[in-house]
């Protein structure tokens, strides 16, 4: 005769039971513990007031700094030649940008001002010239051109300048006493400028800005053709002799007048 199945035992845990609203905790329970209800989290309200804008800080005045600590710069000299280029650019890149090239003013050789439109001629022909360099042969091709194109209304221009591997370290004296006594230039020349950096000089300013020839200078001897009313229509580099056939028939065809 079959033996009865054994009874089920009963576990010896204790499961939660519903609590009533009178018990709001329930009974300790060995592997149980009562969790608070969560807090909903308050809804985002647009702000009473509005914020208040951002104060930008004022600098300082310059006389309540010591003579090392002057804004924005950390030296007196950095200071000084900081307000120079700003004035120099507020000064030629405001006033003079739509200003006519040949009406910027400019120091001769002797230190007086002047400017192109006092030549009165009906083609310019600038160059950037410096007495150490090795395309220094060229001052005698410019003069050949310049004595061969004065009576039609020719001018060459040179400019001295150091921009290039201090190639002209001498003085407005001592550039014109090399140019007229041992090259024997007699075409104008002015004093030193800068034809390239932050301190460029207005007249190469707009050079190099020009929509079809501008570009940066890239050494010394550059040529920039200008007709009489100031505009650019040829440039050559410093390979090119001054001389050469494609420089007078561009300076021809300029001066002739069909």
């Amino acid at each position: 005769m079959a033996t009865p199945p054994e009874p089920r035992r009963r576990s010896s845990r204790i499961w939660p039971t519903k609590t009533s609203s009178s018990s709001p905790t329930p009974r300790a329970l060995s592997s149980y513990s009562a969790r608070k209800p969560s807090t909903p989290k308050p809804r985002w309200s647009p702000p009473t007031s509005a914020p208040k804008p951002y104060a930008t800080p004022t600098p300082p005045p310059p006389s309540s700094y010591p003579a090392t600590k002057i804004w924005p710069c950390s030296s007196r000299s950095a200071a000084e030649l900081f307000c120079q280029n700003l004035t120099h650019r507020i000064k030629y890149r405001f006033f003079f940008v739509n200003s006519n090239i040949l009406d910027l003013p400019v120091n001769d050789i002797y230190g007086a001002k002047t400017c192109l439109s006092k030549l009165h001629a009906k083609v310019f022909l600038l160059v950037n010239i410096a007495s150490r360099c090795g395309f220094r042969y060229q001052y005698s091709h410019l003069e050949i051109l310049y004595k061969s194109y004065q009576k039609d209304g020719l001018v060459v221009c040179g400019f001295p300048s150091n921009n290039f591997a201090n190639q002209e370290p001498k003085s407005e004296n001592e550039i014109e006493m090399f140019c007229k006594v041992n090259k024997g230039v007699t075409f104008p020349l002015y004093s030193k400028i800068n034809v390239k950096g932050q301190n460029i000089h207005p007249i190469y300013d707009m050079l190099v800005k020009d929509e079809k020839y501008g570009g940066k200078i890239r050494w010394n001897f550059s040529k920039f053709l200008l007709d009489g009313t100031g505009h650019v229509f040829g440039r050559f580099s410093p390979f090119t002799n001054p001389n050469s056939k494609k420089v007078r028939k561009e300076i021809e065809g300029e001066l002739s007048p069909f």
